[in-house]
């Protein structure tokens, strides 16, 4: 079974109590319907606009996009771009939906999500890195209460397990893991729940498992390392430096905007680079970004000039042909990735 965990409210911080007890009902809807619902209606948090700067409508998530970055500095403003958020989502597909449909021209997704989009008809395509799992930050973990008992693959049987949403770069690493370790995916139950309140599920065992991004990673280990451990991550999943998360455009924004796509990546390999170049600043825009203290927050690698990395795309499109998710043959790397508008790599 696949049930939807959120709050009956809007999004807290990582530091406020969702969980009150475990007398307290949980609220079972739709996270991503939700959101979108609330996006459709109009409920931008950043209306700011120009009519002298191209606007970019930009959907939100809740990690280390230096898109956060580039706007705090103003490098999307150096390049004539207004960028707009325009609400928060908690996964990939939600993101796809809002961007295919009208309501948003940008935002990140996995390159699973991605492919599950173009086999459903929605255009949009990959243009930026996001997240790449490299072996000295694998980006994405599993953790599990150390008393538990789940310290091996077998022991997840029969787990509730906590992933963002269905479709996710979580759910399918997820579901490769099982594989590896031949355990059926019926013998455990996905449970989607937003990054922000997965510490605080596992601590009041509302979930076994929660896969979780940096960095709520780094809070819920830090805050609670007798109680918390990773069970596994991506680099026990993957080979490291394999591509995960990726920023996209709408098929129509890139067509009628290719200028602005170029000069969107631009300013974000600017973000990129100042995350390197003055980490301490970049910390604190992340704080107010991101409702974490700055004492959780550890910068992550980016693929060179954020670009897409092809042989990861082709990667994800083999394992999900090989699960029949996708029919083989029927989508390319190149059918939902580009490096074209990336003006930092060779054509």
């Amino acid at each position: 079974m696949i049930l939807s965990i959120a709050p009956t409210s809007a999004p807290i911080p990582i530091l406020s109590s969702y969980f009150v007890s475990n007398r307290a009902k949980i609220s079972i809807i739709m996270t991503s319907l939700l959101v979108i619902v609330m996006i459709l209606g109009g409920c931008a948090t950043d209306t700011v606009s120009n009519d002298k700067l191209q606007e970019i409508r930009y959907t939100e998530m809740k990690f280390y996009d230096p898109v956060f970055i580039a706007k705090e500095k103003g490098f999307f403003e150096e390049e004539g771009i207004n960028l707009i958020f325009i609400g928060e989502l908690y996964g990939g597909p939600g993101m796809i939906q809002a961007i295919s449909g009208g309501s948003a021209d940008a935002g990140t997704t996995s390159i699973s999500a991605l492919i599950n989009a173009r086999r459903s008809g929605f255009k949009v395509t990959g243009v930026t890195d996001v997240q790449t799992s490299y072996e000295e930050e694998p980006i994405h973990k599993w953790l599990v209460l150390d008393e538990s008992g789940i310290k091996k693959p077998i022991d997840v049987i029969g787990k509730k397990i906590a992933v963002n949403t269905l479709g996710s770069s979580f759910h399918y690493t997820t579901l490769e893991y099982l594989r590896q370790h031949n355990i059926p995916e019926d013998k455990v139950e996905f449970l989607r729940l937003p990054h922000q309140f997965m510490e605080e599920a596992l601590l009041d065992r509302q979930v076994d498992i929660a896969g979780m991004v940096l960095p709520f990673t780094n809070h819920a280990l830090t805050n609670k390392s007798e109680k918390v451990r990773v069970l596994f991550s991506t680099i026990d999943v993957f080979d490291p430096g394999t591509q995960i998360v990726v920023g996209m455009f709408s098929d129509k924004f890139i067509e009628e905007n290719p200028e602005a796509v170029k000069k969107f990546i631009k300013a974000y390999n600017e973000g990129i680079n100042f995350i390197y170049e003055h980490p301490d600043e970049a910390k604190e825009i992340f704080e107010k970004a991101l409702g974490v203290e700055a004492k959780y927050i550890t910068h992550q690698r980016y693929q060179p000039d954020a670009r897409i990395d092809m042989r990861s795309v082709q990667k994800w499109i083999d394992i999900m042909e090989e699960r029949g998710d996708v029919e083989e043959g029927i989508i390319r790397p190149e059918d939902i990735a580009t490096n074209k508008f990336n003006p930092f790599v060779a054509s």
